[in-house]
């Protein structure tokens, strides 16, 4: 006998609602602390990316997994420290993503923590690489999604009067830390802050990465 309207709904709502469960469990929630500035907040609220528009690329190496739009240029370099980069459609207009991967030192952290996360907003300015540069933080925060513990950074540079935005994520894993920074003019930074955010919230580190640091259930 066939089951009656109500309960073909009532079926199908059940269906639902454990999918929607089931998608709840896989998905832990974003969980952010100390946060300051736009930027971490767009990381925050992003939706990680979907479909077909989007393709996941690896280093050469295969120690990050991240997604970009199919429009970005990517390219996996040989260089010891960078080993990606990615760029954005259009004209050249000094827009730039680098994934950089370095070796964890004896001071270094096993894994990012609410302090850690404070302490590279604090020395991002005392950064050599940025000597030459006026530097001004505007984002700071500790941050967990995909059960990974990231630090957030932002800021704005100048360099001879030209200004440029900065974002950064920073993951310390088995033996590395693994940086996702962009850089852009002021406009160009606004223009691309949504699918960057994205694109953070995409990375992912591989097993050989330490990924035994993820944040426990």
């Amino acid at each position: 006998m066939a089951a009656s309207r109500p309960l073909r709904r009532l079926a199908t709502l059940t269906a639902l609602l454990l999918a929607t469960a089931v998608a709840a469990q896989e998905s832990p929630p974003v969980v952010v602390k100390d946060a300051r500035g736009e930027f971490v907040q767009r990381l925050a609220a992003a939706t990680p990316p979907k479909g077909n528009a989007w393709r996941q690329h690896r280093d050469r190496d295969n120690r990050v997994r991240i997604q970009f739009p199919r429009t970005w240029k990517v390219e996996a370099l040989k260089d010891e420290e960078a080993a990606l980069q990615a760029t954005p459609p259009g004209r050249a207009t000094g827009a730039n993503l680098v994934v950089v991967i370095t070796p964890t030192g004896d001071g270094d952290p096993l894994f990012v923590t609410q302090a850690f996360a404070a302490e590279q907003a604090a020395e991002l300015p005392k950064n050599p690489s940025l000597a030459a540069f006026e530097v001004s933080v505007t984002d700071s925060a500790y941050i967990e999604f995909n059960g990974l513990k990231c630090a957030v950074v932002g800021a704005r540079l100048s360099y001879q009067q030209q200004p440029i935005r900065l974002a950064q994520l920073v993951y310390v894993g088995f033996h590395k830390i693994i940086m996702i920074q962009f850089t852009a003019p002021p406009e160009e930074f606004d223009r691309h802050a949504a699918v960057v955010a994205q694109v953070m919230r995409s990375f992912e580190p591989s097993l050989s990465d330490g990924t035994e640091n993820l944040v426990d259930d």
